[in-house]
């Protein structure tokens, strides 16, 4: 998969371009509680300014930046009790540090087209 990789912080008026599209692994769920989204767009905020010219320090580098994404579930672990074998290909909203998801299932996509 693609995905915006930012190697070390650096000035936003020195490197207008300072993230890189790099090809990474594909995460996978194992026996724990996560649900794995395919994302389909993720927003960049001020947080993100932020984290590039170092005001909020990571714990390492490289780093995937990102967090308010949209994407549709793609697994989930087994221990995950939020959602049924069903919501494969449901729409989900991620917000910041994936503390919230909002589902909307396909169900719910096809009655509303």
């Amino acid at each position: 998969m693609k995905a915006a990789i930012l190697e070390q912080t650096t000035s936003l008026k020195k490197n207008k371009k300072p993230l890189k599209i790099t090809e990474v692994a594909e995460p996978a769920v194992g026996d724990g509680d996560d649900v794995l989204v395919k994302v389909s767009v993720c927003g960049v905020c001020h947080t993100e300014l932020d984290e590039i010219e170092g005001r909020i320090l990571l714990p390492s580098f490289p780093v995937i930046l990102g967090h308010q994404v949209v994407g549709v579930v793609a697994g989930q672990g087994r221990r995950c009790l939020l959602y049924t074998s069903d919501a494969a290909d449901d729409l989900i909203c991620v917000d910041f540090g994936g503390r919230r998801l909002i589902r909307q299932n396909k169900k719910m996509q096809d009655e509303e087209t």
